[in-house]
This record gives structure tokens, sequence and C-alpha cells, in this order.
């Protein structure tokens, strides 16, 4: 057992008994072993008994791995001896200890200083310490103070030290960066998404190549005049006489341009299931066709006084269709 520490792991305290003697209980320090460094740090004592045998320090002890109540006896005399004196066995006892205990202290390294003595900040001279004399990684974060002036100091920071785990969210807004400072090579591929852009793109100058239109372009290279705007299904086609029409949706407008398509649906003439027949209004036959547009109504449609006549498509012979055979398709642009 030691004669001049105690040492504890158990750190669920910040009270701290000791079993060596000592001469003044303010010669009773205690140490901290830092466990992110493996050194020994002096804690702060707030509290010393001395008919308990105990310190108190005030420091959090989650940093440490293990605690050390240590004795520092003074080395200046504490016993003046003069000539003719009477010594006393208090006085003997007093001497004889203090250098007992120092020599133990020594012996036993009980301060953690590699037996070295203990510089007080008095005894530093201003600027001694400077940069040759401080160890790699010795200045910790224990040894900063909370607020560090760095405006006078440049600061260089190696390549991919701050990644984005350093930042805090929202640290970066538009006034931390300079105009242009984030070109196209500083973004990550598919890191601009719907939700980080602006309400309004105007692609009038940003698109080059094809858009397709999945996403709203026309999916060609080249421009064109009109794009679709609304189509119908398979329309049945009325009677004569009865028009036959479809609500474009697109409001009380007239559109650009509108057409309408016969679809066979039952082969006659020489069309086949699914052939589409462009379909056109006649005003100079014998049986008059108009295709037009309500400017009240958003719908266009198809009026035709007695029958539909289209040429076969293999021999090209005139025919009446069958009502039936055949399906009207809309389509309006604009």
């Amino acid at each position: 057992m030691s004669l001049s520490y105690n040492q504890y792991t158990d750190l669920s305290t910040n009270t701290f008994s000791f079993t060596f003697g000592f001469i003044d209980i303010n010669d009773v320090f205690a140490l901290g072993l830092r466990i992110a460094d493996d050194k020994w740090i002096p804690l702060t004592i707030t509290g010393r008994s001395l008919s308990g045998k105990t310190v108190t320090v005030s420091d959090s002890l989650t940093p440490y791995s293990k605690v050390q109540v240590y004795r520092k006896t003074t080395v200046a005399p504490i016993v003046d001896f003069q000539d003719g004196s009477r010594l006393t066995e208090r006085d003997l006892d007093a001497a004889y200890r203090q250098g007992l205990y120092v020599a133990q202290e020594v012996a036993e390294n009980a301060n953690q200083s590699t037996q070295r003595e203990d510089v007080d900040t008095d005894i530093i001279a201003d600027n001694a310490i400077t940069t040759p004399k401080i160890a790699d990684n010795a200045v910790t974060d224990q040894k900063l103070s909370l607020t560090l002036d760095l405006s006078t100091h440049a600061v260089t920071l190696a390549t991919g030290e701050i990644s984005t785990s350093e930042l805090a969210d929202d640290a970066v807004d538009s006034t931390k960066l300079a105009d242009d400072a984030v070109n196209s090579e500083h973004i990550v591929d598919g890191s601009v998404d719907n939700v980080h852009l602006a309400g309004g793109i105007d692609l009038t100058t940003k698109v080059t190549g094809t858009l397709p239109a999945a996403n709203g372009g026309t999916g060609v290279t080249t421009a064109i005049p009109f794009t679709v705007k609304s189509v119908s299904g398979d329309v049945t086609i009325a009677a004569a006489g009865t028009p036959t029409t479809f609500s474009h949706g697109l409001g009380n407008i007239i559109p650009e341009f509108f057409k309408v398509y016969l679809k066979c649906t039952t082969e006659q003439h020489g069309y086949a299931v699914g052939d589409v027949i462009d379909f056109i209004s006649d005003s100079n036959g014998t049986s008059p066709i108009s295709v037009y547009a309500d400017a009240t109504s958003a719908l266009i449609g198809v009026q035709f006084e007695d029958t539909i006549t289209v040429a076969n498509k293999t021999t090209g012979a005139a025919g009446d269709i069958t009502l039936a055979n055949f399906k009207f398709i809309f389509k309006v642009y604009n």
C-alpha cells in the first residue's frame, strides 16, 4: 500500500477518503486520469475534512477513469531550531515527518509529475512557453477557453476537414456564399430535386436537347406550332341530323386547331379494326359534313345530313359506312 496517495476507480461520488498521514490538511490534493489522452489532470478541491480525512472535488468526473488523492508536503522549513533553545518532541516529530513525507512523495511520485516539482504560474515568465515547447495534441478541449479570438490569425483547413456532419442545419445560407460560388462541379449528381427548386423555373433558355413528353415536353427535337391539349376516347357516332360532340375542358375558347378521326371498329370498305381515317368537313357533296368548335360550350362536334362516305382502302371506290362499324376520335390542339 502506498504511503503518500490513494487511488479510486469508483467515481460515482466527488468526495474521496484517504489513509495516509499529513502535517497540514491543505497539503492534500487530487488528480484525475483523463481517458482521452491517458494523462493526469489536477482536479479542483472544494472541501477538505480534517477529522474525516476526505477531500471533495467540483469537477465532472465523466472524462476520467481514475482519481488519485495525494499528499504534497511543503519543502519549506516548518521548525526553526535556535541555539540554546529547548527542543520539544512535537518539534522533532514535525521536522522528522516533513522529511519523511517529502521522501515518500518523491519515491512514490505521488503527484504523478514524473518526479518533477510542480511549477506555479508566477514562476513561468510571460511568453516562456513557445510552439516548440508544446507537444503535438497537447492542447486539448479542456485547455481551451470558451471563446477563441481568431480575428488576427489565419486558419488553414485541410481538404475535406469540414464535412456535412460538422455543419449545423441551414448553417450555410445565401449570405455566406459569394456570388456564383457554387457551380456545377460542386453539386452532387441528382441532389437538386423538386424540393430544392423554386416555384417557377423559366425553361425558355435553360433546356437544350429534347424534353421528354413525360416531363411536360414534346419529345421531339424540332419545334412544333401546337401541342395536344385534350383527346377523347372512342366516341359513338350519333345518327344523321344529331350532332356528335366532345367537351374538351379548355374553357369557352375556340381552339387554335382541332381534328376528328374515324376509327374502324368492325372491318368495312377494306379497313381493318383499329385503322384511323382523317375526317374533314365537306360542304360541297350531296351529304354535307361539318366539323365545328362551339364558342360558348367548350366543345367540338360533328354534324352530317345523311351519310358518311369514305374511299375503299384497297380500290378507292366510294362507299357509305355503317355508323356502328366506326367511332369518332376528337383531338384538340393549342
